[in-house]
């Protein structure tokens, strides 16, 4: 697929004769960043992923309590793929929590600087979900804590920026490499819908 073809279904362009005017380009601009529908559908596109994948984990999960060759491989196959389906969650619950953050500030697309809001650079889904969904139950809290280096960089990069992210956290709230269990993906996958609910 040729680049402009792509950037035209990515951003729904037409496929052909776009305009280059700046006028346009900051309206595709607000359409992407300050339309909270637009997070909110990055975010459905991220949960079709993990849709896909919760079968297989299930399967999987079964396999650390079996002793054979194939369960071996299952479990080598979970541990490795497993920082990966953390960022995917991590990354839903960012967008969706974002999204409803612009939703609430109603930026008028007529008077918008065609900047990204600052609001928006940061990544910390703790404090990102609570700003939009309250109460959290304490299970929630423990699993946006766990979640917190896959919005930044697990899953994506071998190591953080700073050394620090390494160190282990508040036992209160677990640590961030601890494995993930069907009920860890259950609660996130529920806080999701929760979050969903908040755009209607």
């Amino acid at each position: 697929m040729a680049s402009d073809d792509f950037v035209s279904m990515h951003l729904n362009l037409p496929a052909h004769g776009t305009p280059e005017g700046d006028a346009y380009w900051k309206g595709v601009y607000a359409k992407a960043i300050i339309d909270p529908e637009a997070w909110k559908t990055t975010a459905d596109s991220i949960c079709e992923v993990l849709n896909i994948l919760k079968p297989f984990l299930i399967e999987a999960w079964k396999s650390f309590y079996q002793e054979s060759s194939e369960s071996a491989a299952m479990r080598k196959s979970v541990l490795n793929t497993q920082p990966v389906i953390l960022m995917l969650l991590a990354y839903a619950l960012e967008n969706l929590a974002k999204g409803l953050q612009i939703k609430r500030l109603a930026i008028n697309p007529v008077t918008w600087d065609g900047k990204f809001p600052d609001l928006h650079k940061k990544h910390d889904i703790g404090h990102l979900v609570e700003a939009v969904c309250q109460p959290l139950a304490l299970q929630e809290q423990q699993l946006l804590a766990r979640l917190g280096p896959y919005a930044r960089w697990a899953g994506r990069y071998p190591g953080p920026l700073n050394v620090m992210e390494l160190q282990p956290k508040d036992k209160k709230f677990g640590n961030w490499t601890q494995t993930i269990g069907q009920q860890d993906l259950n609660i996130g996958l529920e806080l999701i819908e929760r979050l969903k609910k908040l755009y209607d």
